[in-house]
């Protein structure tokens, strides 16, 4: 199990016994980490417009507009570190920490919104924002997969919240969703 938890906090130690061949594909996935998420970073802020605007006239704005700060603010935060470990000599690890903290905060202001917003909204609206949220996961496999624990802090933090809102619902489809 610890072995497990070394390998996916650096990957490349599961594939190269080389020191040298390790450092080339710790660069390659550290590059690659950074340079692929700078594209997607910006299509936060365009999601969650879309989504206050279907749940506009069912939730309170005050809460749709607070969900919409907290998103644009963490994507925001996630570019500037983009950035900055992009023009910067970063180690290794400081690179991986930033990109895993940066990318839980984005995903925990998308999870706990919407868990604050499920509840409230049609259940058509919670069909399309769940699957908005899925759409995000599953992008995310790809962006992240030079580095699982990123992975995993994306989907913890936007599963967990949304699941824990629509299992405590009392409302028939939404405990149905959250166990799908």
């Amino acid at each position: 199990m610890a072995t497990a938890l070394v390998n996916e906090a650096r990957p490349e130690d599961a594939v190269a016994a080389d020191e040298r061949v390790r450092s080339d594909l710790a660069r390659l996935l550290q590059a690659r980490l950074v340079s692929e998420s700078r594209l997607g970073v910006w299509v936060h802020p365009l999601l969650i417009t879309v989504i206050v605007a279907l749940s506009w006239p069912d939730a309170p704005h005050e809460l749709l507009l607070g969900w919409a700060g907290a998103v644009v603010f963490s994507a925001l935060v996630r570019g500037a570190w983009l950035f900055i470990s992009s023009r910067r000599r970063l180690t290794e690890r400081v690179v991986r920490t930033g990109v895993r903290a940066t990318v839980t905060l984005l995903a925990i202001t998308w999870g706990v919104g919407g868990a604050l917003v499920l509840p409230i909204v049609p259940f058509e609206t919670t069909a399309l924002l769940l699957v908005v949220l899925a759409g995000l996961i599953a992008s995310s496999l790809t962006t992240l997969a030079a580095d699982p624990l990123s992975v995993r802090g994306f989907l913890a933090g936007i599963a967990l919240p949304v699941f824990v809102a629509l299992a405590m619902s009392e409302q028939s489809h939404h405990l149905a969703a959250a166990i799908v």
